[in-house]
């Protein structure tokens, strides 16, 4: 377990292999505003496509961010909630990784 963790934000995926580059580099910015001490993590709901493949490449350079794969397609509301029972922060903030909502809501 992470410790000193400030801030977590927790993202449900599911083959969102187009998504995860672009969240990133929109939400890594304005988190490192916030907080040094934040983890990104997020929770694959499944995917059959290249998802974890690129948050796997992306961890490699920011150790910051992390995953938890769940066996199988359980739904956004398993993903999240277990995405919080895996977080470390004193705050979470859930988001979606289409970027519905502006990153710049986390300040």
């Amino acid at each position: 377990m992470l410790k000193n963790i400030k801030l977590s934000i927790i993202v449900p995926v599911l083959n969102e292999e187009d998504s995860v580059n672009s969240f990133l580099d929109a939400v890594i910015p304005v988190v490192s505003k916030v907080s040094e001490d934040y983890e990104i993590l997020f929770v694959d709901d499944g995917s059959t496509d290249d998802t974890i493949e690129i948050i796997t490449e992306r961890l490699k350079q920011n150790t910051k961010i992390r995953i938890v794969s769940l066996s199988r397609n359980f739904g956004k509301d398993i993903a999240l909630s277990a995405g919080l029972k895996e977080s470390n922060g004193q705050a979470v903030i859930p988001m979606d990784v289409d970027l519905q909502d502006p990153p710049e809501l986390i300040l």
